[in-house]
Formats: C-alpha cells, structure tokens, sequence
C-alpha cells in the first residue's frame, strides 16, 4: 500500500468510528511509509497512576491486553520527555530493555522503541509506542512519523472528550439515583413511625404527644435535608454543564486548527506536486509564481 496525501489521510482519520479504528488508520500509514514498523496504544487511568492496556496495531485489526505498570518505572529524563507529551522519544540502546518492560514488540530482532505522550486537558491519556526497524542503510523514519502523530493526537483528543462527556453524565446519574433512593427512604420510614406515634396517641392519650411533636420536627428536618441535596445536585448539574460547554469549545478549537492542518498539508501537496513535475529547462520565475499561486488557494 502505498503513502496517502496528508489531506486524504486526515480525512481517513476523522471518519474513524472509536480509537482502535484511529490506531489502525495510523498504523496503516506508518507501514506504508515505512514497512516493518510495529504500533501500539497505551491507555492510561489517571485515578490508579497505571498503564491499564496495551492496544496493539496489526495489518489484520488491533489487539487489547489488560496491563498494570507504572510509568515511573521509566528512566527519569526519559520520562519527563514522554510524560510532557511535547516530542516523539527515542530510548536508543535501552529500546530492548522497555520493550521487555512494556510486553510490546521482539527485543531479539533489534529495533528502536520509541514513546509519546498523549495529553488531553492537561492531563496524561496515554502513550503511543512505535518499534522501529534497525536498518543498515537509509535514515530513520522519525521525521516522517511526526506529522502524522501530531494529526492521530486530535483524533485521541477528540474521542477523550467524548469519554469525558460520557463519564461526567454516568456520574451524575448514579448520584442522582443514589440521593433519590436514600432520602424516599428515610423519609417514607418516618412517615411510618409518624402514623404509628399518632395512632398510639389517639388510643391512648395525650401521653405521646411528645414522640409525636418529634417525629414531626424529624420528618421536617428531613424534607429540609432532601431539599438541600436536592439544591447541592443543581448544582452540581450546572457545573457538569459548564464542563460540558468547555468541552464543546475545546472540540471546536481542535475542529479549526485540524482544518487549519489539512489546509497546510493541500499547500504542502500541491508544493510537492509541482516540484515533482518541474520542467529543469522551464523557467525559474515561472515556477516561483506557481509556488506562490499554490500558496495564495485556500482550497
């Protein structure tokens, strides 16, 4: 198979249902540029401090493994690096010692490991994990892989916000649930107790008219502590909302700055294009005012 355009490949990426279908997308580019290359996907649960799965990239579709490891186990500098999210890491001649670490990839053929953070709203997602060939001629593929790690990272965040969403209305639901029960609960007892007192009280007296004043003031203070939870979850509702606003914002940000990098890449193209099919007798101004004509289109 061989190499997309940057703009067909954006448009592969985006159309991808969920993020196994995102990995297979970029795996499917990385092999074409570079055959040989192995993919994989390390989600990460902020909560546990854990590596908690191995998504692992294959011609014939991905594979999951439940893991635990911590990524404080990687050599200091290193992980500053890979944690920030900010470059593609090489671990060099310690490749084959984290690929024993991390389950990923054959240490006894040689190759290179290397990491990317994945951050979303600031905290730690994830890390891609690419194992490069060692090769006896050619350079190596890391400028190639950037770009397009760089295009996976939007469709990473763009599937994170989703989970975010999805979590945050999980959450407030199961509170929801949870408070309704408890005070039906409490509430429906002391109405029992209440019913019991005043017909103890009418059989026999006004001698617990007392217990009956206290079950009254019990019942009420229980409808005042309903009716608190009631306005603590209308609350909580409104930030959720708010949450939920900033999330459609950040979704919307990362929409025009991926049209931003698909418009960059038509330019880049059309650049290569021309540059490919040059005439070496053609004249250079010529070509100067095609290139800046190429520039000048928007689509």
């Amino acid at each position: 198979m061989s190499p997309q355009p940057l703009p067909v490949f954006c448009q592969t990426l985006a159309a991808a249902p969920d993020l196994r279908g995102a990995l297979g997308v970029l795996f499917a580019e990385l092999v074409a540029n570079d055959p040989g290359l192995e993919l994989a996907l390390f989600t990460y649960d902020a909560r546990k401090g854990l590596l908690t799965s191995r998504v692992v990239a294959a011609p014939t579709g991905a594979t999951t493994a439940p893991m635990e490891l911590s990524p404080d186990h990687l050599p200091a500098k290193l992980k500053r690096d890979v944690l920030g999210g900010a470059k593609l890491v090489d671990f060099g001649e310690q490749s084959s010692d984290f690929m024993k670490f991390l389950s990923f990839g054959t240490p006894a053929n040689g190759g290179y490991l290397l990491l990317h953070g994945l951050r979303f709203d600031g905290e730690l997602y994830g890390l891609i994990g690419v194992i490069e060939p060692r090769r006896r001629f050619g350079g190596r593929a890391t400028d190639r892989m950037l770009p397009l790690i760089s295009l996976f990272m939007n469709a990473v965040a763009k599937f994170a916000e989703h989970d975010a969403r999805t979590e945050a209305v999980h959450a407030l639901e199961e509170i929801s649930e949870k408070l309704h029960a408890q005070y039906t609960k409490t509430i429906a007892e002391l109405e029992v107790q209440l019913t019991d007192a005043r017909n103890a009280a009418d059989g026999k007296g006004a001698g617990n008219s007392t217990r009956v004043q206290q079950l009254e003031r019990a019942a009420r203070e229980a409808a005042g502590q309903a009716q608190t939870a009631s306005e603590r979850l209308a609350a909580v509702e409104h930030q959720v909302s708010a949450a939920v606003a900033q999330l459609e914002k950040a979704h919307l940000d990362m929409s025009t700055q991926t049209q931003q990098l698909r418009t960059q890449a038509k330019i880049l193209y059309r650049i290569e294009r021309l540059l490919e099919h040059r005439d070496k007798a053609e004249d250079p101004r010529k070509l100067l005012d095609e290139v800046v004509a190429a520039v000048a289109a928007r689509e």
